[in-house]
């Protein structure tokens, strides 16, 4: 499975540290810090899930899934945040995102995520 996603560095880090643990070796962790690159690296290879941060570098996260959802309208990606947003709720379900998680990544939260995928992934079914 190939995650990609978009956080600060202490965040890349703790999402793939915790995706470790569910998929194994089975995961392709790519991990951004900058919109552009990210854009450019999906348009080049793809990607299954797509986990951005909401809240980051003047809420750029939510521009990202804004363009990922005109480039590849048949793909998952999930909204994150450390607070609940309703305007951020409601945009995610605009746009048919996956889900809407909550920092710090919690292993539970993350295979429930990874189990409902609007665009199921085959690695994803052995998790459970």
């Amino acid at each position: 499975m190939t995650v990609y996603a978009f956080d600060e560095q202490q965040g890349l880090k703790e999402l793939n540290q915790t995706l470790k643990q569910i998929i194994g070796a089975g995961l392709q962790f790519r991990g951004f810090t900058s919109v552009g690159e990210l854009l450019k690296s999906a348009k080049q290879e793809g990607y299954d899930v797509l986990f951005a941060d909401l809240e980051i570098q003047n809420r750029r996260g939510l521009y990202l899934l804004g363009e990922l959802r005109y480039e590849f309208p048949h793909t998952n990606y999930i909204g994150v945040a450390t607070k609940a947003s309703q305007a951020d709720a409601l945009t995610l379900h605009r746009i048919f995102a996956s889900g809407y998680i909550f920092k710090p990544y919690d292993k539970r939260t993350l295979k429930d995520s990874l189990a409902y995928l609007r665009y199921p992934v085959k690695e994803v079914q052995r998790i459970y």
